[in-house]
């Protein structure tokens, strides 16, 4: 098995998966962008979706999960990426197509208040990608996972903010989270490997 293939094929992905949340936005928003509320809360959901690519590519996860799996025992490797893939990716991917399905929703209608399933599609979804990054990291032994664990359970905690307030708002205050939890894991990150 080569390491190189399992990180691109599993980066992939990730990105075919973000770009799902990315069109379920533009269905949601489709004809409404003339209304502000609308506009606003597109562009605040892609900086959402560019905050969850960041903590996953640009700290350099993908190119560390190589790196752990070329370092592994012989017979360790394909477990272990087995392991990597079938565990942590496939909740990483779930969280975002739920993630997906219920921004396609709250975009229609940003201001109004989230009934309670709309708002856990929301937060779980962003949630369990975390969780799913975080068991990524935690089986391949590429990074602390505190930080994702701590976002993931305020995500969890801010169901009710979209219940009594709006859908925007939960996107705003978890695009706040998101944005930090980037910024944390670009200021503690470990050296980026280099690609040979």
């Amino acid at each position: 098995m080569r390491s190189e293939h399992f990180a691109e094929r599993h980066g992939l992905l990730i990105i075919i998966a973000l770009g799902e949340t990315i069109i379920a936005v533009g269905a949601g928003a489709q004809g409404q962008l003339t209304h502000l509320a609308v506009a606003g809360c597109a562009a605040l959901a892609m900086v959402f979706i560019s905050a969850l690519w960041w903590i996953y590519f640009a700290v350099g996860d993908d190119i560390r999960a190589v790196r752990a799996i070329e370092d592994a025992a012989p017979q360790r490797r394909t477990p272990l990426a087995s392991r990597a893939s079938s565990c942590a990716h496939l909740l990483h991917v779930a969280g975002l197509i739920l993630l997906a399905a219920g921004m396609h929703t709250v975009i229609r209608s940003p201001t109004l208040p989230l009934d309670t399933a709309l708002a856990v599609s929301v937060s779980a979804g962003v949630a369990i990608s975390l969780l799913g990054q975080a068991a990524f990291r935690a089986i391949l032994w590429i990074g602390p996972t505190a930080a994702h664990l701590t976002v993931a359970l305020l995500s969890v905690a801010l169901v009710p903010v979209g219940v009594l307030t709006s859908g925007v708002v939960q996107l705003g205050v978890i695009a706040v989270a998101l944005v930090s939890l980037a910024a944390v894991l670009q200021l503690k990150r470990l050296p980026r490997p280099a690609r040979e």
